[in-house]
């Protein structure tokens, strides 16, 4: 136990509930009023670089175990602070590299984060007695805050800046003093001042769904999805986006519920990849089929809206209750007549 107690930094802070590993890092430098690459090139050595990758994602196992160690966290708890911790809920597996089915790619340069990869909730973070950036908040599918009902956000309103709290403390001469993890690194703003904006849902039942699946990840309310769940979603989303001159599922969606046009970029673009108000209004027409799966999509190729063969195309995860509902669109001559 003596031995153990030697072990512990000075600064043994525990991660807070959902917690990122990044932010939990850094928050442990600070508190040993160091710049967090000072402080990683101390406990870590130079040779071990940490901040030239998404160590959210793929955090290397030595690091997990040095952070258990030093910290007195069970490394259950240490995983729970990374992405992989959503495995067997969000995705089937971790990927080494390429984009994460529901994670918000940070796209790396050196050490500087060229896209939106970490959104928050201004007004959380204006509640935490300790402000830290959330693991969910770093998922594609999570747009909104059921805790205070307003929209995330992914940039700073001044610059435009996206969210890269590690850099808060470089170019500052001596040590990191204040509270800046929520100032943009860029322009200093103090995200927490942002106007937050209540999200705008299309229909009532769309809303209801969203803000359930928010609740599961914000261990508000009781979990009612499962992979399949999520894998059918995301399916959906693709398809949605998908180009070609044969695919009106968008379109017809939109118009199924008067949704508001919004221009959308064009090209193979993933739903990670895409802005914030693209993936909002994506998610809402993926919600709306995942309300009445069976019924909405049946409509939708009876409308010749989506072709069956686009319904199974690219889906390796495919659950059975999916199988079953897609297999009712084999037969063609079942479809109506004309073209959307």
């Amino acid at each position: 136990m003596e031995s153990h107690q030697l072990e512990l930094w000075p600064c043994h802070l525990s991660p807070l509930p959902d917690e990122l590993l990044s932010c939990w890092l850094l928050r442990i430098a600070h508190g040993h009023h160091l710049k967090i690459q000072t402080f990683c090139d101390q406990v870590f050595g130079k040779q071990n670089q940490l901040w030239n990758r998404d160590i959210d994602r793929l955090a290397p196992p030595w690091l997990l175990s040095r952070l258990s160690k030093r910290t007195g966290t069970s490394v259950l708890r240490v995983a729970e602070t990374t992405i992989s911790s959503y495995q067997n809920l969000l995705f089937n597996k971790i990927r080494r590299s390429g984009i994460q089915q529901w994670v918000l790619p940070l796209e790396l340069w050196h050490r500087k984060y060229l896209g939106f990869g970490i959104q928050f909730c201004p007004l959380c973070l204006q509640d935490d007695e300790e402000p830290y950036f959330r693991k969910r908040w770093r998922l594609a599918l999570y747009t909104v805050c059921s805790i205070h009902k307003v929209k995330l956000c992914d940039h700073c309103p001044s610059c435009g800046t996206g969210v890269a709290f590690h850099r808060n403390d470089q170019g500052k001469y001596g040590s990191y003093a204040g509270n800046s993890i929520t100032c943009c690194h860029q322009c200093n703003f103090d995200l927490r001042n942002i106007n937050s904006e209540p999200p705008k849902f299309y229909t009532e039942f769309i809303q209801d769904l969203t803000y359930q699946c928010a609740e599961t990840f914000e261990g508000e309310g009781e979990n009612q999805f499962d992979l399949n769940f999520y894998n059918v979603l995301h399916h959906i989303c693709k398809l949605i986006t998908a180009t070609s001159k044969h695919n009106h599922f968008h379109g017809y969606l939109s118009n199924q519920i008067n949704a508001p046009f919004v221009a959308m970029q064009a090209g193979r673009i993933c739903l990670e990849e895409r802005n914030f108000t693209e993936r909002h209004h994506i998610l809402q027409l993926g919600m709306q089929v995942m309300t009445d799966p069976s019924s909405i999509i049946a409509d939708a190729w009876r409308n010749k809206a989506i072709r069956y063969n686009f319904l199974k195309k690219d889906f390796d995860s495919m659950p059975l209750w999916y199988m079953q509902i897609i297999d009712g669109c084999k037969d063609w001559r079942k479809t109506l007549p004309g073209q959307l």
